[in-house]
């Protein structure tokens, strides 16, 4: 699956099942909206945040500052890494709130969508969970603090506990959250990391690529990883070019030309890396193309 996070740790897109699937989060599309299709944490006089990943892997990690010092640091990945033989990626996201200095008040709001808008779920809840239920599919968000503020979206200091938030498919946990969110955050990052040991660089290229740091070559890398659905082991060419454009001389045909562009490149681009394996994949879709 695919999400969209912006610079102040929002969720504005995110299809949990698929690429192109219905968005339970979708307020990107919906002028940003305060209104419902979004995650968030929102700090209370909030003044500045910055945003990193984590070296070579795709835990986000955001930083929100108030102008009185209050510093509060939300983690944010999908849990990825081999498990009995084979990949485990499950259909959720964690969320980890931090406090880092000072006394943080925060308030967490999660508002899905169904359908794009279109039907009305309903929530059920339990002691530490809420579900969202909707005509195809019914998400559970599961936390370590009382799930009223989560459903009341009640303000509240951020103690030296963290708060731990997994929002996913409708499963229940058997172990603490707490144990559950730190096994899997530290094997998604070695799994990153391993990953991240099989790039290579080819020599021609090794002079361009160090004027703009090596971490830039790994990030790009990680990118295009991301962006292969699972299943198919198809690569998307980004995760809202088809978004609608309401400029009036917007025009498809860029969308189109970035299609063809990537098309075109992509296999050599994978073979440029060395990352043989993508490259067969690739190379399997598009024989399956050619002969249908």
């Amino acid at each position: 699956f695919g999400g969209l996070v912006d610079s102040k740790g929002r969720y504005v897109w995110c299809c949990m099942d698929k690429f192109d699937g219905d968005p339970v989060f979708n307020c990107l599309i919906n002028n940003n909206s305060d209104k419902t299709g979004f995650y968030d944490v929102v700090l209370e006089d909030f003044a500045t945040s910055k945003q990193t990943y984590q070296d070579n892997s795709t835990v986000l990690v955001t930083t929100l500052s108030t102008g009185k010092g209050d510093v509060v640091e939300i983690r944010d990945f999908a849990p990825r890494f081999v498990h009995y033989d084979r990949v485990f990626r499950p259909f959720q996201i964690i969320r980890i709130v931090k406090r880092v200095q000072g006394d943080p008040r925060v308030s967490i709001r999660i508002r899905p969508t169904f359908q794009y808008n279109s039907t009305d779920g309903y929530q059920t809840r339990g002691s530490q969970h809420v579900r969202f239920c909707g005509p195809t599919n019914t998400w559970r968000v599961t936390t370590n603090i009382p799930i009223r503020r989560i459903l009341e979206e009640m303000p509240f200091l951020v103690s030296d506990e963290p708060v731990i938030i997994i929002f996913g498919s409708d499963e229940s946990f058997t172990n603490s959250l707490s144990q559950v969110a730190a096994e899997f955050e530290t094997k998604t990052i070695k799994y990153w990391k391993q990953w991240c040991n099989t790039l290579f660089l080819p020599v021609e290229y090794q002079e361009v690529l160090a004027l703009i740091s090596n971490p830039k070559h790994v990030a790009f890398n990680l990118v295009n990883q991301c962006l292969v659905i699972s299943a198919s082991k198809a690569v998307i060419h980004g995760s809202c070019t088809h978004h609608c454009s309401h400029s009036e001389n917007a025009k498809h045909s860029a969308s189109q030309l970035l299609w063809l562009l990537c098309s075109s490149v992509l296999v050599h681009l994978l073979l440029c890396l060395i990352l043989i394996k993508n490259l067969k994949k690739i190379t399997k879709i598009l024989l399956n193309l050619l002969f249908f």
